[in-house]
């Protein structure tokens, strides 16, 4: 029998940094032939968005990814990765679409993440591809589709961190298929 266990570290900003800079070569390499993830008006692939709650938390986050990616010399993502607070990004007219979104927002109470859950599901459903949050374990975004990772389970802070992937959700089925959508066997068979 194998123990799924997960870590039980206090899951915080520079640990939930590592996890997405391990993750995104898996989402590049995934998503490569995808032209739903490609392009924006540049002509580039948005790699990663990441979301602060606060616009001074910006230029420490900012930082703290850079020296992630000065200490991996084969990450090649830290020039696609664009950093914006909430409250900025919940007023942007046009957004870009990105490969992953993350979102640290662990001290953002249920009142204001009511106001910003249609900025959440913007995301979710046009803007990426993948999806975390970061939020306090008192918040449930199952309702809106959002499954808790499973590689986090921390008890001591009080965060979780919830995932989205738009290929996970729902899977193409069969008759969905353009096979099926004319029926040329019938066309002589069959008046329509």
């Amino acid at each position: 029998m194998t123990d799924h266990s997960t870590t039980t570290a206090p899951i915080t900003q520079p640990l939930f940094a590592e996890y997405v800079q391990a993750l995104l070569p898996a989402l590049s390499s995934k998503n490569e032939d995808d032209q739903a993830t490609a392009d924006n008006e540049d002509g580039h692939a948005a790699t990663l968005l990441w979301v602060v709650q606060h616009q001074d938390d910006i230029a420490s986050t900012r930082a703290q990814l850079q020296s992630l990616c000065e200490a991996d010399d084969s990450h090649q993502h830290d020039e696609q990765a664009h950093i914006v607070s909430l409250q900025t990004l919940a007023m942007q007219p046009v957004p870009k679409r990105y490969q992953l979104a993350c979102f640290w927002l662990p001290e953002l109470t249920t009142d204001l993440l009511a106001q910003y859950l249609p900025t959440l599901m913007r995301y979710r459903d046009l803007y990426a591809a993948h999806q975390l949050i970061v939020l306090d374990s008192k918040a449930d975004l199952r309702p809106y589709g959002f499954t808790p990772s499973e590689d986090f389970a921390d008890t001591d802070s009080g965060r979780r961190v919830w995932q989205f992937n738009l290929y996970d959700y729902k899977h193409l089925p069969n008759w969905l298929n353009s096979q099926y959508w004319a029926n040329p066997e019938n066309w002589d068979k069959n008046r329509w």
